[in-house]
């Protein structure tokens, strides 16, 4: 049967059906008809009737799809007059079975919204269709739309008892981007009152449910239901489960017996767990080296630390490395409990003579030598195991070495060779962090990078002074973090490299607020002719810089000049220019000119739209109107980008922010922002919409916590947080009666507000405001502000 005899057949079966129960086809109108592609007949002069006598009928009127053709030469529809009439009931029904068959060929044409809107008109008219419900669970799903698959799933539920797969098969797909609601969502399932215990749907149930209990640290309960899983691994035929079924366990890694050996030895189930650890070696899926630590770990959990040694040492024989550094510190863990700490090292030395290549252990013995201040020792075999493995833990033991002693130069050269190597410092966070946190030694470590510079032939390599670029930037010593990076950029040979420098430069000239600079720094990369590829960027982000440095006109006048040297960049400029007017307050300006903008991107054809230039001004128009205090207007944009893209995240955020601002509508505003946490969960705008919708709601608490995440994200990327966030807390920690911690708050919420290069006067009035009335011991105050911009 060829494709599109395929789906014509399908639309005349599916309307054979409903004309054969004696239903309307349920199209609102023609337009609605032809989207199927059934031909509707041309409507003929009817013929003169001939007088019966008797009177027609009241209820013959005639039903909008007579007249319609399957095909050209089929005879018109025409309406079936049941022995029987039909009830109401009956009509919704027929109704209700028209729009799942208008929904089914929309899904055969993969036109998946078409199908939805279909569904939902088809449950209009039976609200109790489990077969709508399904149907409508799995497209949401499909399309995203995961809060509506929930809703739905929960309905099938209440639909059908015994409906866990759905539940099932919506926690499946929450269950990587948000675990806890599948956690949820699992555990109504196995709740079930239909669902039998020893059945492959809940076997397969406490599979996903263990799991997840597991990543989330919950150990008692990841092994009760893993437990099951065990169980049934080893009965099949107990939970009546088919080969399939059978295959999937067998084949999940996630499953193998001495995993789940663990996974109960960590729940304190020794018994179980031991079990587990057997039936590995028994399936030859463990080795008799392995199988020995995991008897050591039992013995050491049931208090039997002799035997834990003993099997450990089996362990030690066998040369095994597969536990890492976990079995040594089980090693140190058990001589403890043996009260003979002080022979680990001996211990340790004897097993890395017997095991020369083993650098993991290398590593571990260097640590200890560390800990008990043996540090040449501990240099020689850093350096030793390092030229076998380049492993980031050697090197952070040599850099632990070279801190406590406060070697500058060496720290400088062993930072240098890391970097070197590895072609970033990525995985030495804390290492920088901590030699930045340690004034004299950075000050010496600087002077040495300063002094180089400005020899005549340095005696510092350029990787050696990006390092330490790099660390003065951590230390926030800006002067000399500047010089470094400007002298390692005039030293760079690529044009990529070079591109590189300068965006750190301008990310550290940034945290430092040293806007002024960053624009002359712009200026001069966007001048360079290495960086022709890139002029259009960093004139951008001169413009941008003036702006923030408060030179709105020389920020207007670099954004105008650009439109014409890169035509190609117009309508970015064209933005940047609106934008500038906008952070500059000039409202009047940016309102027509970011109405211009969204009304020539809606008229190009969908392949030339700037969807990001567009959206960004609807959206700071939006923030427009709101900051003027016209409320709808803000909305109304907000809530025509929804309906486009539901699933938007920054729109979900924005309009769940302005909803719960005005105190209305706040438990859609919730799942808004929700939505927008789940798809960013680092975000820390939207975390801070999440507390604020949480505080309006009167759960302060759960505010308190969403707001400290927001702080701490926002000061981990920009090394400060906005007076609004401040100011949220200072209100949050007002209705939990915090007082002092309320002050402390506004007082740095007020303290930001004053140094934005634009200040909100009102802002600033308002948390004044609320320090006065706290001085004064009124507390408790009911904060009214405006949206965030």
């Amino acid at each position: 049967m060829t494709g599109t005899f395929k789906v014509r057949w399908n639309q005349a079966l599916a309307v054979v059906c409903v004309v054969a129960l004696g239903g309307s086809y349920g199209f609102a109108n023609d337009a609605e008809v032809q989207a199927t592609g059934i031909q509707v007949a041309q409507e003929k002069p009817a013929a003169p009737e001939k007088p019966t006598g008797a009177e027609k009928p009241a209820n013959s009127t005639k039903r909008k799809w007579e007249g319609y053709q399957l095909q050209e030469l089929d005879e018109p529809l025409t309406p079936f007059v049941p022995k029987t009439p039909r009830t109401q009931a009956d009509v919704e029904a027929i109704e209700s079975l028209s729009w799942l068959a208008v929904g089914q060929i929309f899904e055969q044409r993969s036109d998946m919204k078409s199908a939805v809107d279909a569904y939902k008109k088809g449950l209009k008219h039976n609200a109790n269709s489990l077969v709508l419900v399904r149907k409508l669970m799995a497209l949401s799903l499909a399309l995203g739309n995961d809060e509506e698959g929930i809703q739905y799933a929960h309905r099938a539920m209440e639909l059908n008892p015994s409906d866990a797969r759905s539940l099932r098969m919506v926690g499946k797909v929450l269950a990587p981007d948000d675990p806890a609601r599948a956690i949820q969502l699992f555990e109504r399932a196995i709740k079930s009152p239909t669902l039998a215990k020893e059945s492959p749907m809940y076997v397969t149930l406490m599979l996903d449910l263990g799991l997840l209990y597991n990543e989330a640290n919950r150990k008692a309960e990841a092994a009760d239901c893993l437990a099951v899983v065990f169980d049934a691994m080893q009965n099949p035929e107990k939970y009546k489960l088919d080969n399939d079924v059978r295959k999937e366990l067998q084949s999940n890694r996630d499953i193998e017996f001495e995993r789940l050996g663990q996974v109960f030895l960590n729940a304190g189930k020794p018994d179980l767990a031991l079990e587990a650890f057997q039936k590995a070696v028994d399936t030859k899926r463990g080795s008799v080296g392995s199988h020995a630590y995991n008897l050591a770990q039992v013995y050491h959990q049931t208090k039997h630390p002799d035997k834990a040694l003993a099997e450990l040492q089996k362990y030690f024989d066998a040369q095994r490395q597969a536990k890492g550094r976990a079995a040594y510190e089980l090693l140190a863990t058990i001589l403890k409990d043996l009260g003979k700490e002080k022979e680990l090292i001996a211990k340790l030395e004897e097993l890395a003579e017997k095991d020369p290549n083993n650098t993991t252990l290398a590593f571990y013995l260097g640590s200890q030598y560390v800990a008990g201040d043996r540090l040449s020792d501990a240099e020689a075999l850093f350096k030793k195991a390092l030229t076998k493995d380049s492993d980031p833990e050697g090197y952070k033991g040599l850099l632990q070495i070279y801190r406590q002693q406060n070697r500058a130069k060496d720290l400088i050269a062993l930072l240098a060779k890391i970097y070197t190597k590895k072609k970033n410092l990525e995985g030495f966070d804390s290492d920088l962090v901590a030699i930045s946190q340690n004034a004299p030694l950075l000050d010496e470590m600087l002077n040495l990078g300063l002094t180089a510079i400005k020899a005549e032939k340095p005696d510092l390599e350029v990787s050696s002074l990006y390092v330490l670029a790099k660390l003065a930037g951590q230390g926030k010593r800006y002067d000399a973090a500047t010089e470094l990076f400007r002298h390692v950029i005039a030293s760079s040979r690529t044009q990529k490299l070079k591109f590189q420098l300068y965006d750190e430069l301008g990310d550290l000239l940034t945290d430092a607020k040293r806007f002024v600079e960053l624009a002359k720094m712009y200026a001069e990369a966007a001048a360079d002719p290495d960086l022709e590829v890139q002029r259009s960027n960093l004139v951008y982000q001169q413009s941008r810089a003036l702006e923030f440095a408060g030179q709105t006109q020389e920020a207007l006048d670099v954004a105008e000049k650009a439109k014409t040297l890169f035509p190609e960049y117009e309508p970015l400029f064209q933005f940047q220019i609106g934008w500038i007017y906008y952070h500059s307050v000039q409202y009047e300006k940016a309102i027509p000119l970011f109405e211009k903008i969204i009304a020539a991107e809606k008229k190009k054809p969908i392949a030339e739209k700037n969807a990001p230039i567009l959206k960004f001004s609807r959206s700071s128009l939006s923030n427009i109107h709101v900051l003027m205090g016209n409320m709808l207007k803000g909305e109304q944009v907000l809530e025509d980008m929804l309906l486009e893209d539901e699933n938007d995240p920054g729109v979900n955020n924005d309009l769940g922010y302005l909803y719960a601002d005005q105190g209305k509508n706040l438990e859609k505003a919730e799942k808004m922002i929700l939505k927008a946490v789940r798809a960013e969960p680092e975000n820390a705008a939207y975390l801070d919409s999440l507390a604020w919708v949480l505080y309006k709601r009167g759960k302060y608490q759960e505010a308190l916590v969403q707001m400290e995440k927001s702080l701490e994200k926002s000061q981990a990327k920009q090394n400060a947080a906005d007076a609004t966030l401040w100011d949220h807390l200072g209100d949050i920690q007002d209705r939990l009666k915090n007082a002092e911690k309320a002050v402390a708050a506004w007082k740095k919420a007020l303290e930001s507000a004053k140094a934005e290069s634009h200040p909100d006067a009102k802002l600033i009035g308002r948390i004044e405001d609320k320090l006065k009335n706290q001085a004064g011991g009124q507390g408790n105050l009911k904060p009214e502000r405006a949206t965030n911009p």
